[in-house]
């Protein structure tokens, strides 16, 4: 008997699945450039508004109102203009709206503008930034109250036909400049911010793309003491954490370190969540190349799964870098 009631629940749900059926409600001609998106109910009347994005103008129609203009906003000065988040200032009370306005005709340029939702007048807009973004996350990162704005933007350059980039923390509730990152050799993808290993700080999550000589590498920040401490350009530049080879590896991977001084060295590899796998070194080095080899395994010789790993070294007890790794079986 429970074999049959499973038969015919299976039947139900293949009858419902195998035969759904959908029909075009409406549709209207755009132009080429344009886009609609149903991200946010500006209104708060339980549905999201369509919002469509032309040039440097965003409008915002009412499905619930025979779509009539519920919000308009137009940048003269810029090529585009798009809305990106809304977000709580807890400070003020406010319900902002996110927009950032671009130039990329005549040149490559970025300003962020911050309006009450509905209202037409900035509360406030930062200051203008060259490139064009890669992502922009919002998060309060420093634990203070009131969002940051976390952004990337690339430079294209034309005579090595590759990209530079850096990193952005705008204070969300004055969009003063908080933060830059230094230069990136690179496109980048992200930032991504999340809090990655449970410590309770939140983690910048940079991918940099090298066209020039096709290479790759994954960057993790953190804010510490509500200063952003990164984990590469603080390192002495006479030390070179090299990539490991092979990857991604199966069983194991080489990771060379070049010294120019002596100093005290620790490498350890971690997993995605932060939590330490083993360490490899932690001891005096003197100047030169060394090589590290990790099998793959734990501390208790036992093989880890295929996935992505950390490694991190510390120079003389404060200087951190990490590379990503992938074990692939």
């Amino acid at each position: 008997m429970q074999y049959v009631r499973m038969a015919a629940i299976f039947l139900v749900l293949f009858a419902a699945v195998a035969f759904a059926d959908y029909s075009q409600e409406w549709q209207v001609q755009q132009n080429f450039y344009d886009y609609g998106i149903l991200y946010f109910d500006y209104n708060h009347d339980g549905s999201a508004e369509l919002t469509k994005m032309w040039g440097n103008t965003v409008t915002a129609y009412d499905g619930s109102s025979n779509y009539s203009v519920l919000w308009y906003l137009e940048q003269t000065d810029y090529d585009e203009l798009c809305i990106w988040d809304i977000y709580d200032d807890l400070i003020e009370g406010q319900e902002i709206a996110l927009f950032f306005a671009d130039n990329v005709v005549d040149e490559t340029s970025t300003r962020f503008f911050a309006f009450e939702v509905l209202g037409d007048t900035p509360v406030w807009s930062s200051n203008l930034f060259d490139g064009y973004y890669s992502y922009i996350s919002v998060k309060d990162i420093d634990a203070d109250g009131a969002k940051e704005i976390v952004f990337g933007l690339n430079i294209y350059n034309a005579d090595d036909e590759d990209y530079t980039s850096h990193f952005y923390v705008l204070n969300g509730q004055t969009g003063a400049l908080e933060y830059t990152s230094p230069e990136f050799a690179g496109y980048m993808r992200g930032p991504f911010l999340n809090d990655m290993d449970d410590d309770g700080v939140i983690e910048i999550l940079l991918n940099i793309y090298n066209n020039t000589d096709q290479t790759s590498e994954l960057i993790v920040y953190s804010d510490d003491s509500q200063g952003v401490i990164q984990t590469e350009d603080f390192l002495p530049r006479d030390i070179t954490l090299h990539s490991n080879f092979p990857n991604p590896f199966n069983p194991g991977t080489t990771i060379p370190i070049t010294l120019q001084l002596r100093a005290e060295v620790r490498i350890a590899v971690y997993d995605i969540l932060g939590r330490e796998i083993t360490v490899l070194m932690d001891g005096t080095l003197g100047a030169g190349t060394h090589q590290f080899y990790w099998n793959g395994r734990n501390d208790a010789g036992i093989p880890l799964a295929s996935g992505a790993y950390f490694y991190e070294v510390k120079i003389n007890g404060q200087h951190l870098l990490r590379k990503a790794m992938v074990l692939l079986k």
